[in-house]
This record gives C-alpha cells, structure tokens and sequence, in this order.
C-alpha cells in the first residue's frame, strides 16, 4: 500500500517529538540534584544605623536560655552605667561591649529553616538591647561554626515590652542568683522557627566580650577612706627625786650653837 506525502510527514513529525521526549527525559534523569547548601554572602551590620548611634542605648541585658541566669547593666540620667540591682561597675568593659554590639559586623549571613544545625532552634544565649527612642532588639547565639573561630547568630527588632524584666527582690538574692546558675531550666527559654537570616560573628566578641559581662560582672572596687596613722602620744622620762635637805629647827640650832661655844 502506498503512503500519501501527508501521512509520510505526520509520521516523520511524530518520530521526531518522540526521539526530543526521548532525549529530555534522558537530561532530566542524569541531571544533579539541585544544591540545598544555603549560598551566604558576606554580612553587614547587623544593628543598621544604630553602629553611628551607640550612645542610643539605655539598657543591656544578657541572659542564659538554659538556666534563666541574668544580668542587666543600665544607663542613668547622669550617663553612668550600673548593674541595675544598684551595684557599681567598672564601666569600661560595658562600654567596650555596647559599642562592639551597635557596630557589629557579621562574616556571613544567609537564609535558613534548619535551625537545629546552627544551634538556633533554642539558642544558648540571647542579649536585650534597649535604646531611648523606645526601640529594643535581641541578639540570638547559637553554636559555634565548624572552623571554630565564629557563632551562629540571629538577629530580632522588638519593643521596649519584650525585653525581659527585672525578677522579684526575693529572687535576686545571691543563694537564689547561684541556683538559678547551677539548674537548668525545663523548657529552653527561647525556641525559633521557620526561615530567619543567619549570621556568623567572631568567636572572641562572643567568649571575651559579652559572656563574662553575664557571669562576672565588673563589679567596681570600693574606694576605702585615706586612713590616719595613729599619733603616738609623748612618752614622759621618768625623772629623778628631787632630794630636798629638810631644814634645821630651832632646837637643833641651839644644840648647834651650845656645841660650838668654848
């Protein structure tokens, strides 16, 4: 039977979308699976513009997630910065970290729903950052990148009503402090989810700058009155009698006289 032109191109038509299937289906199956590695780029501030405005900041608070330990440094109206129980500090190291915090840089950042892997599902610290105009923010730390040398972070703005406040006074005295320090907590005090921006800072900022603000506190040296050196009172010499020649009586006179006359 002899083929019409027609149904000679329909055929050759149809070869031809089978052996493209064909070949498409072959790319698809040898084809990579698609990297699920989240691509980081090189980090920036992670507080904006509060890097130029540091003097911004009113209040820190530092907190342990697993034990509920806290400690919070305030800012007076005399611009003095105290531990907010009333203790003095030795502001230096409080000023360091405020500053470093406000300009701080990350090495990388990144988008990610794997929480657990950066130790950002329940975050082993979290430090509060209140400002004056009302604004507050929180500093979410994880674990320790693989290398080491850097944590995983993240980053919340909050309001002033998010940040933790001070505990009771029956739960702020110093047997309470060293039991809240030594038990750890239930349930972790902070649990993220869902796709957040991940962060990597130095491990130095985090182990030399903001954990012992929480566990030491600078405490400032009390500055003890100049003391006076005792003035030793005069010692008087023991003098010697006088010896005083009791004088003659009149009787002893005439003997004297009697005696003497020839």
């Amino acid at each position: 039977m002899r083929l019409s032109r027609n149904t000679l191109l329909l055929i050759a038509a149809l070869a031809a979308v089978i052996v493209i299937m064909l070949v498409v289906s072959n790319n698809q199956v040898s084809a990579p699976a698609a990297d699920t590695t989240p691509t980081a780029v090189v980090g920036g501030p992670l507080f904006g513009d509060l890097a130029a405005r540091p003097v911004l900041i009113t209040q820190l608070v530092l907190r342990d997630n697993a034990t509920g330990a806290t400690q919070r440094y305030g800012r007076d109206a005399d611009n003095l910065w105290g531990l907010e129980d009333g203790r003095p500090i030795a502001a230096d190291s409080v000023l360091t970290a405020i500053n470093d915090l406000a300009g701080l840089n990350a090495n990388d950042t990144f988008e990610s729903d794997s929480l657990a892997q950066f130790g950002l599902d329940h975050p082993a610290y979290t430090v509060f950052i209140t400002t004056s105009d009302d604004t507050a923010f929180a500093l979410h730390i994880g674990g320790k990148h693989p290398n080491g040398a850097r944590y995983y972070v993240t980053t919340q703005t909050l309001t002033t009503a998010d940040v933790p406040t001070p505990a009771p006074a029956a739960e702020s005295t110093l047997e309470a402090e060293s039991t809240a320090e030594a038990t750890a907590l239930p349930e972790p005090l902070v649990t993220l989810d869902g796709t957040i921006m991940v962060s990597t800072v130095p491990k130095a900022f985090v182990e030399d700058t903001l954990l012992p603000l929480l566990t030491a506190p600078p405490l400032a040296t009390p500055t003890l009155p100049p003391t006076t050196e005792p003035t030793a009172e005069p010692t008087v010499e023991p003098t010697e009698a006088l010896v005083s020649t009791p004088a003659a009586t009149p009787a002893a006179e005439a003997t004297a006289e009697a005696t003497a006359a020839p």
